[in-house]
C-alpha cells in the first residue's frame, strides 16, 4: 500500500505539471525498481491512495498510477475505491482523505466509506487505507482527519480489522 504523498509539492503549483511528472517518473521508477525485485520472491501488487501532496497535481497523480499499478479513474481516486485482496476475503478499502480535495486539514466522505462498506457482507473481514493519521498525538497538529470518532464508530460497526495510514507529523 502506499498511504500518498508520492511527491513532496511542496514550492509547486497547478502551472508546473511538467515538474511535478519529473518527480512522479522519479517515484516510478523507484518504486518499480522496487517491486521488480519483490516479485521475484512474491507475488505482490500495489494499490495506492492520494496524498495531501498529490491532490494538488491529480492528473500527475493518475498518470503515476496507471504507470505503478493500474489504470484508476479520477473519480475512484478522489473518493474511495475497493479491493478483494486475499483469497479468504479480505477487502482492502482505500479512502481519500483530502476531503473535497483540500490538502490542508485531513477528512473523509463518510457517506461515501459507509456507502462501499454497506456492500459488503457483514461478516467481511475490511482494511481501510488512506493517507491522513486518523488521530495526533499534538493539540496543533493538523495531519490527522477530522471527525475521527465517525471513522471508528464505522469500524465497529463493519468489521473492519485494521487502518493503515501514512501522513503523520511529530515533534523531536
Amino acid at each position: 500500500c502506499i498511504c500518498g504523498d508520492v511527491i513532496d509539492s511542496e514550492g509547486l503549483n497547478a502551472e508546473n505539471r511538467d515538474e511535478a511528472m519529473g518527480r512522479y517518473c522519479l517515484a516510478e521508477k523507484l518504486i518499480t525498481g522496487y517491486v521488480e525485485q519483490l516479485r521475484k520472491y512474491f507475488d505482490i501488487q500495489i494499490r495506492l491512495c492520494v496524498g495531501n501532496h498529490d491532490i494538488t497535481h491529480m492528473t500527475e497523480f493518475v498518470q503515476f498510477a496507471a504507470i505503478c499499478d493500474r489504470d484508476f479513474s479520477t473519480t475512484e481516486l478522489e473518493r474511495c475505491y475497493r479491493d478483494k485482496i486475499t483469497e479468504d476475503g479480505v477487502v482492502c478499502i482505500y479512502v481519500n482523505s483530502c476531503l473535497n480535495n483540500g490538502y490542508e486539514i485531513g477528512g473523509i466522505d463518510y457517506a461515501h466509506l459507509e456507502e462501499l462498506l454497506k456492500r459488503e457482507k457483514k461478516e467481511t473481514r475490511k482494511i481501510i487505507v488512506m493517507h491522513h493519521t486518523v488521530m495526533s498525538m499534538y493539540e496543533d497538529d493538523r495531519s490527522s482527519i477530522r471527525n475521527a470518532a465517525k471513522l471508528v464508530l464505522l469500524a465497529d460497526q463493519y468489521n473492519v480489522i485494521a487502518i493503515l495510514h501514512g501522513h503523520i507529523h511529530g515533534e523531536n
